[in-house]
């Protein structure tokens, strides 16, 4: 059942990270930079909707999981040191890995070191009871709900100051100096997309071969750290996740210890209750206006609820023997996870994307990428098959496991 699951995650990830790896990485600020056509557009609703943060989610939720599994013996009374020592060592190599990704294979996006650090500060909690472990990580993660809603609350009045000073100023009245400042911080949010200057440099290094790539990309990586915070946000949202995948785990809840209802009525709670709020926060964000948005408040309960649901209908599937058979083959992928991972960094920045392979970046859209995607998936899966039928692990996790 692990394996199933980490086998989808991972494979799952890749269709999240190549909108990264092959066209520009600003196009958060605006998603038409992927393409503006009904394709394009219908594509990047599904990927927001069931797969942004629900892939990291499986994997932070099997986290949580593995933490629980490799400090069993740890608490048993006579529980040896040595196990401690070892679940410490796992952690800090797989940091190091996370820095090697960055850093050598040049993927801005690697989870390794975040999630590495996020095991390591939840050592402390394996005693507790999974009703202590869920309470702890809905709390953590509701927390950003509250950032979330100073922010609303915060757009909301600047949209309805806006509004008056614009019939102020219909009605040809002199605005006031808060009025006009309002006006001119309204007229910067609507033109949040990236200045020219900064595509044109990232579109200039990616066609000037591996050196000024990798150089762009570094570049990028220093500046989502000094501008956002980006790996400290990433261990923030990762700790929430791998407390509840700890109580999951308590419950039986992950490995497929629960009865075929209990998952139904999961999957279907999670699926109408953070489709819902995805849907009408994609909707505000189409409007490419910056209205309020319910995601800044429920982006984090929605992005769970989806992921609880993919868990409970994977476990779903297993359940029936058709299932079984249709997700077998994932298992061999969720054993050499790891190595999946790191290829896909290496495939999707320096084969798929790159002058040193077939040169795609910037070529292709938010359909293109997901086709491309989905082959990529399919051939790994198969690899993997294959892989494990002739080894007992895969070739990274066999180092890993001579490092640990």
């Amino acid at each position: 059942m692990l394996d199933v699951v980490r086998g989808i995650a991972v494979l799952g990830i890749f269709f999240m990270n190549v909108p990264f790896m092959g066209n520009t990485i600003f196009w958060q600020a605006d998603p038409r930079l992927l393409g503006r056509s009904s394709m394009d557009r219908a594509t990047f609703a599904f990927l927001d909707i069931f797969l942004d943060g629900t892939q990291r989610g499986l994997f932070q939720i099997l986290f949580g999981a593995s933490i629980m599994l490799l400090t069993r013996a740890i608490m048993r009374p006579d529980g040896p040191v040595e196990v401690a020592d070892q679940y410490f060592r796992r952690y800090i190599w797989l940091f190091a890995f996370g820095l090697i990704d960055v850093f050598a294979v040049s993927w801005d996006g690697d989870i390794l070191h975040p999630y590495a650090v996020g095991a390591l500060f939840l050592f402390p909690f394996r005693k507790l009871r999974p009703g202590q472990l869920l309470t702890l990580g809905l709390s953590f993660a509701l927390a950003t709900s509250v950032l979330g809603g100073i922010k609303y609350a915060e757009r909301t009045s600047l949209q309805k100051a806006v509004a008056s000073a614009e019939v102020a100023r219909e009605r040809r009245l002199e605005l006031t100096p808060t009025q006009s400042a309002e006006i001119e911080i309204w007229a910067n949010l609507s033109a949040a997309a990236p200045p020219r200057t900064e595509l044109d440099d990232e579109r200039q290094a990616h066609a000037n071969g591996a050196a000024a790539t990798w150089a762009w990309l570094r570049q990028a990586w220093f500046e989502l750290q000094r501008d956002d915070w980006f790996t400290v946000g990433w261990i923030a949202e990762s700790i929430p996740t791998m407390l509840i995948g700890m109580a999951l785990f308590g419950w039986g809840a992950t490995q497929g210890g629960r009865s075929t209802r209990f998952y139904a009525c999961l999957a279907i709670a999670g699926y109408a209750f953070g489709v819902s709020l995805r849907g009408l926060d994609l909707s505000q964000l189409m409007t490419f206006t910056p209205v309020p948005r319910i995601g800044w408040i429920a982006g984090e309960p929605a992005r769970l609820s989806i992921t609880v649901a993919h868990l409970a209908l994977i476990n779903l599937t297993l359940k029936a023997g058709f299932g079984r058979w249709l997700l077998r083959p994932f298992a061999a992928a969720g054993r050499m996870a790891f190595s999946l991972y790191f290829f896909e960094s290496i495939l999707g920045i320096w084969v798929l994307f790159s002058t040193t392979g077939f040169n795609l970046w910037g070529r292709f859209g938010w359909a293109g990428l997901t086709i491309i995607s989905a082959g990529v998936a399919a051939l790994l899966l198969l690899v993997a098959n294959f892989w494990m039928r002739a080894f007992m692990m895969g070739p990274l996790e066999r180092l890993w496991r001579s490092l640990i």
